[in-house]
C-alpha cells in the first residue's frame, strides 16, 4: 500500500510521504505544531531562506527573533488621530520648518509672552491712517515723520508736554521779542523808528491816529 513512513537505516533518514528523504526528516504535505519546532535554519525548495541572524528588511529591522521597526517606517497613516501627546515629543524638536507658514494664531500666543521688540520686523514705529485714535501710551524712541503731511492737529482740552523747554527754534509765551518788535509774546510792538515807507500800504491809503496817538 501507500508509504506513510519510511526508515532509511544506512543513512539515519526518515521519510513521512515519501521514500526518498533527503534530511533526516523528509515531509511531504502540512506540518501542523502544536508546541515549539526546534532549528536555526529555514529552507524553501531547497534554499535556506531563513536562520537565527538573517536580517530583515522592508518596514522592520533586526533578527528574527529580535525584530525591530526600520527607521523611518512609521508614518501618519501608522498613528491614530490625536496619539501623540506632549510627552512624546522632545524638548527643541519643533523648529520652523514643522510649522506651516501663516497656522499660528492670535489666540495660539500667551498674553504674558513678553515678545521683545527685537522680534518685530518694524519696529517701534506708529502709523496713521485717516486718523491716530486710541489711548495708552508709547513709550521707547519714536518718531513722528509729519514732513510730508499736513502737520499736527491737536483736538484736545489739554495738552501737556513733559519737558522744560522747547527747541531755540520756537517762540515760547513771555519770550522777549526782537528784531524790529519789542514787549514779549504773545502781545509784540512795534519798536519805535521802525515804521517806514516800507511798512506803510502802497494803496495809498492815509494814516491815522488812535487815541494812544498810535499809527
Amino acid at each position: 500500500g501507500t508509504n506513510v513512513l519510511f526508515v532509511n537505516k544506512d543513512d539515519e533518514l526518515v521519510g513521512i510521504g515519501t521514500v526518498t528523504p533527503q534530511n533526516k526528516l523528509n515531509i511531504i504535505g502540512d506540518i501542523n505544531a502544536t508546541t515549539n519546532i526546534y532549528g536555526n535554519v529555514i529552507f524553501q525548495d531547497g534554499n535556506q531562506v531563513l536562520d537565527t541572524a538573517t536580517i530583515f528588511g522592508g518596514d522592520v529591522s533586526g533578527t528574527y527573533d529580535v525584530l525591530q521597526l526600520g527607521t523611518g517606517v512609521v508614518g501618519t497613516i501608522n498613528l491614530a488621530n490625536g496619539s501623540v501627546t506632549d510627552v512624546k515629543i522632545a524638548p527643541n524638536a519643533v523648529n520652523t520648518t514643522h510649522i506651516l507658514d501663516g497656522t499660528i494664531l492670535d489666540e495660539d500666543i500667551s498674553a504674558v509672552a513678553g515678545i521683545d521688540w527685537s522680534k518685530l520686523s518694524n519696529y517701534p514705529y506708529v502709523i496713521s491712517g485717516a486718523g491716530l485714535t486710541g489711548g495708552g501710551q508709547v513709550s521707547g524712541n519714536v518718531t513722528l515723520n509729519i514732513g510730508q503731511g499736513t502737520g499736527i492737529i491737536v483736538n484736545a482740552d489739554n495738552v501737556a508736554v513733559n519737558t522744560t523747554y522747547f527747541d531755540d527754534n520756537y517762540i515760547e509765551e513771555g519770550q522777549s521779542a526782537g528784531g524790529q518788535l519789542t514787549g514779549t509774546y504773545p502781545d509784540p510792538n512795534l519798536d519805535s523808528g521802525v515804521a517806514g515807507t516800507g511798512l506803510i500800504g502802497a494803496d495809498g491809503s492815509p494814516l491815522s491816529v488812535n487815541a494812544g496817538w498810535g499809527l
